[in-house]
C-alpha cells in the first residue's frame, strides 16, 4: 500500500500552470527525485505533496498511519535553539511523555509514593517504550554527530547555512518517518 498517492493533481500561477492531471504513487522504501529547470515547480509540488501548499485540484491520500516529514530549501529556527533541541522538536510525543514521567518522579521524590503517582509513572514509561524507548535523545545526539555537528549544544544561530541544514535533516531522522519530502536538502 503506498505511503503517499497524489491523483489529477494541478497547479498554476495565474494563466502559467506548473502541472495538470498530475497522478502519483509512493510507497515505503522508495527513492523519488524531482527532476526540471528552475521554476518548473519542483518545490511547489513538494509543498503540496507535504501538506504545506494547495492544489488547485486534485485530490492526495496519506496512509492513515502514516508519518510524512517535509524539509524546505531555507529551514528556520529560532536562532537561540540549540542543535540538540532542533533535532528533538520532531519528537514531540515522546517529549511530552518524558517530561510526564520526570514530573511524577519528582512528585514521588518530594512527596512520596501513591498509588496513583506509581500507576501514572508506568503509564508514561509505557508510552515512552512504545515511542521508541529511553535512548532517543542519544540517538539525536548520534544523528547529529554522524552529519557533522559535533556540538549539540550549540546555537542553530551560530550555525552557517549547511550546518543548519544538517540540523535539519538531522531532526527529520529522528522523528523516523515513513516519507520524508526534501527540498534541496544539498543545496548549502
Amino acid at each position: 500500500m503506498p505511503v503517499l498517492t497524489a491523483k489529477g493533481l494541478s497547479k498554476a500561477y495565474g494563466a502559467s500552470p506548473l502541472f495538470q492531471g498530475l497522478d502519483l504513487s509512493i510507497h515505503r522504501g522508495e527513492r523519488v527525485a524531482l527532476v526540471g529547470r528552475n521554476g518548473a515547480g519542483k518545490s511547489t509540488l513538494a509543498k503540496i505533496l507535504a501538506g504545506v501548499e494547495s492544489a488547485d485540484a486534485g485530490e492526495i491520500s496519506v496512509r492513515r498511519d502514516a508519518k510524512v516529514a517535509y524539509l524546505s530549501q531555507e529551514p528556520r529556527f529560532p536562532p537561540e535553539s540549540t542543535a540538540l533541541e532542533i533535532a528533538l522538536s520532531g519528537l514531540g510525543e515522546w517529549r511530552a511523555a518524558m517530561a510526564r514521567f520526570e514530573a511524577i518522579a519528582r512528585e514521588l521524590e518530594k512527596d512520596g509514593e501513591s498509588p496513583e503517582r506509581l500507576a501514572a509513572q508506568s503509564a508514561a514509561a509505557a508510552e515512552i517504550e512504545r515511542l521508541g524507548g529511553w535512548d532517543r535523545e542519544h540517538e539525536a545526539r548520534t544523528t547529529l554527530r554522524q552529519l557533522g555537528i559535533a556540538d549539540p549544544s550549540r546555537a542553530v544561530g551560530t550555525m552557517s547555512g549547511g550546518e543548519q541544514r544538517r540540523v535539519a535533516i538531522a531532526q527529520i531522522l529522528v522523528g523516523k518517518p515513513d516519507l520524508a519530502i526534501l527540498d534541496e536538502p544539498t543545496n548549502h
